[in-house]
Order: C-alpha cells, then sequence, then structure tokens
C-alpha cells in the first residue's frame, strides 16, 4: 500500500517471496535468506515534504518472525536545502540509524551528517 503524490507520503507491506537477480521465478524470503519456514519481513515509511527545501522521512522495519534474528530498525532522515550563500543549491542531510539485532553483534545507533550537491549530466 503506498501513496506516492503529495507533500505526506508513505509506502507499507510485507514481502513474503523475492525474485532473485537474474531469475523469472519468485523464492521464499526465508530461503534467499538461508532460513528455515516461510515467513516475511514487513516495512514502514513515510516522507514529509514540509516545503521545497525540508524535507523529513522515516522507514521502520520489523522482524518479530524471527527471518534475521528478531531484528527491528529505525531509520530517520532530515534534508534540508541551502538557498543562499557560499553552499547555494547544496543540500544537507541528516541521517540516523538504531538497529537492534538480538543475535548478532551489530546493535546500535549511527548518525551521519552527508553535503550533497546534485550535477547536470548532459
Amino acid at each position: 500500500m503506498a501513496k506516492r503524490k503529495g507533500r505526506f507520503r508513505f509506502s507499507t507491506g510485507c514481502a513474503w517471496k523475492i525474485k532473485l537477480r537474474n531469475s523469472d521465478e519468485f523464492v521464499s524470503f526465508t530461503e534467499a535468506v538461508g532460513v528455515d519456514g516461510d515467513r516475511g519481513n514487513a516495512h514502514a515509511g513515510a516522507v514529509w515534504e514540509l516545503n521545497k527545501n525540508h524535507h523529513f522521512g522515516a522507514v521502520v522495519d520489523g522482524d518479530s518472525d524471527g527471518v534475521r534474528g528478531d531484528a527491528q530498525e529505525i531509520d530517520a532522515t532530515i534534508d534540508y536545502r541551502v538557498k543562499k550563500g557560499f553552499l547555494n543549491s547544496f543540500w544537507l542531510r541528516v541521517r540516523g540509524s538504531w538497529l537492534n539485532e538480538e543475535s548478532a553483534d551489530r546493535n546500535g545507533t549511527e548518525i551521519r551528517v552527508i553535503l550533497r550537491h546534485d550535477f547536470p549530466v548532459t
């Protein structure tokens, strides 16, 4: 389910089967990652466009059925487009991620600050 247009956009769903690269057939999600059983992976995400220069987005990826070891992940991004001065036309992005994967040592929080500029391709 998704709403792809407008100032508030979202997407949500659950995948039970996926198509591997260069394959014509769908396989069980759990088979593709090497786990027994037939479970899926749920997600929900949203983007709120405050105006042309400010965006806020978040994604929640849950796996309470144990496909990835009982993992939960939340990602959030804030974008700001600089309109004046030396950094005119640059985007400043602050991205945060929280991961809780009970069966692995990859738990933690990560914050990134990214300065981005789009160059025209002709």
